[in-house]
């Protein structure tokens, strides 16, 4: 997805995408991840002129037409838009123009209502009563926080055609490389990955980047990336990594490339 921010408005992206990973991960299995990030200057769109925020029959106001238009060169499907609110009085709304997937979040948002907003879209799921559950329907009020996704809500999620396969890249130099005996792991239990190696990076501190070494056909490859990572740890160089996101500090590498 790609987010766009009206200037003036208090976006708080990364607080939000922390939230919707603490949930989307445990219970779906799966990662929010932004390709693309802009600010506009639209000071007329901060405050949307919106009188409804329904999922069937929204009535879609001129200036509403024109904030989703912007952000739709940014390479994704879905874009959220970050204003100060709207005339209606809504934290956010996911009701969006036919063919314009997306959804808008305002300074008067919790941290919850930007994974609400995109859980309305994605899967097309709906409020529910459950206050633990991340799609009641006033997030102000959603208890026992990290939120819960049922089965069901999850699997709706996955159905969605934005929810691919996403293999993510990191560069940076190796400040940490460890090979450790099979089955042991690294990280703690809420955030740990069943892997062999593991490598941190200077441009990413807190996070870790791990593969197994095991006795299969991978094993010929990973000793290479292992070996180019032992290099580059000693050269004091750039390494690239192709990883999948597998916890919010972890992630299991693909492909280890040398960099100059």
């Amino acid at each position: 997805m790609a987010v766009v921010t009206v200037d003036g408005a208090n976006a708080n992206v990364d607080r939000d995408l922390d939230a919707g990973n603490q949930v989307y991960l445990p219970e779906c299995g799966m990662w929010i991840h932004v390709v693309a990030r802009t600010t506009v200057d639209r000071p007329d769109l901060l405050i949307l002129d919106q009188t409804d925020c329904l999922a069937n029959g929204h009535e879609v106001s001129d200036e509403e037409d024109e904030l989703f238009d912007l952000g739709r060169d940014l390479g994704a499907d879905i874009v959220a838009y970050y204003i100060q609110g709207d005339t209606a009085g809504f934290r956010g709304c996911a009701a969006h123009p036919p063919g314009r997937r997306g959804f808008w979040v305002g300074d008067t948002a919790t941290q919850w209502t930007f994974a609400h907003e995109l859980t309305h879209v994605v899967g097309d799921n709906r409020h529910v009563g459950d206050t633990d559950n991340l799609m009641f329907g006033n997030t102000g009020g959603i208890t026992n926080p990290p939120p819960d996704l049922t089965d069901d809500q999850c699997a709706r999620i996955r159905r969605d055609e934005a929810m691919g396969d996403c293999v993510l890249a990191v560069q940076g130099r190796p400040t940490f490389l460890r090979v450790h005996d099979r089955g042991t792991g690294f990280g703690p239990p809420d955030d740990h990955i069943d892997v062999e190696a593991v490598v941190q990076l200077d441009s990413r501190p807190g996070e870790s980047f791990g593969f197994r070494m095991r006795e299969d056909g991978e094993l010929p490859a990973r000793q290479g990336m292992l070996d180019l990572l032992r290099s580059a740890f000693e050269r004091e160089t750039p390494v690239r990594l192709d990883y999948r996101r597998t916890g919010l500090t972890t992630g299991v590498v693909l492909r280890v490339a040398d960099l100059p």
